[in-house]
């Protein structure tokens, strides 16, 4: 009794040990390899950059000017109150160079004043477009559109994100694939293909698992871009690919 207990244990830990999760025991082959994408618009950023540049001359400009009516003022009230002093004592005559060089005083003070204000508003607006700038740069886009060329199919990014998943095409397990897309950003369609290829593994709950690997970009559309594989083999879960449009 106790050497067919055995067997039929010996023959039930085989039969375990054995067990292929995709083939023997009918486990289901996961395959959900992406790309992670991230869109910098480097036109209106450096649009924008060359306008905060330009704001930050005007803004020195100001501050020369306001630095000068500053000086002017302190020149012209010393002379007032040299003429207010000879008024005071008599000198009555110097009247009207005070009154002359008091409207002028009071005239470079609007200025100095309409300047301070100015250079206020243009650093506010620098400070604004540097937000939008900052935003920019972390890639917050929202994609309009998004087709996998290879079979038709519209991918849905309803978000605006800093960073968009793009999965790719099964293929051959083993072989080179490539996986296409049309992209709608504004009014704007880009085109960029990623080549790969797949392999299979099993984790420790013994799942089949089809990764992608040596990814690259084979063709685009966009101005320029930028691939960023935390391995040399490229894995395609841990890659990021950083386009410029």
């Amino acid at each position: 009794m106790i050497n067919r207990f055995l067997i039929i244990l010996t023959v039930w830990v085989l039969i375990a040990v054995g067990c292929d999760p995709c083939a023997d025991c009918g486990e289901p082959l996961v395959y959900d390899p992406t790309v992670r994408l991230v869109f910098i618009n480097q036109d209106s950023i450096s649009q924008l950059t060359d306008s905060v540049n330009k704001n930050k001359d005007s803004i020195k400009q100001l501050s020369t000017i306001k630095t000068t009516a500053v000086d002017s003022i302190r020149q012209l009230t010393d002379t007032i109150n040299a003429l207010q002093e000879l008024i005071d004592d008599g000198s009555t005559e110097y009247q009207d160079e005070l009154d002359r060089f008091t409207l002028i005083s009071d005239s470079i003070g609007v200025v100095r004043d309409s300047v301070t204000s100015y250079s206020s508003q243009v650093t506010e607006i620098n400070k604004t477009l540097n937000a939008i700038i900052t935003v920019m740069n972390n890639g917050k886009v929202q994609l309009l559109e998004v087709i996998l060329q290879n079979n038709g199919t519209e991918l849905i990014y309803e978000d605006t994100m800093s960073a968009f998943a793009l999965p790719l095409l099964l293929g051959t397990v083993g072989a080179y694939t490539e996986s296409n897309y049309s992209i709608k950003i504004d009014q704007s369609f880009y085109e960029i293909g990623i080549g790969y290829e797949t392999y299979e593994i099993i984790n420790e709950a013994r799942l089949a698992r089809v990764r992608a690997r040596a990814t690259d970009i084979t063709h685009s559309t966009f101005d320029s871009l930028n691939v960023n594989c935390r391995t040399t083999d490229c894995i395609s879960d841990e890659t990021t690919v950083t386009v410029y449009f």
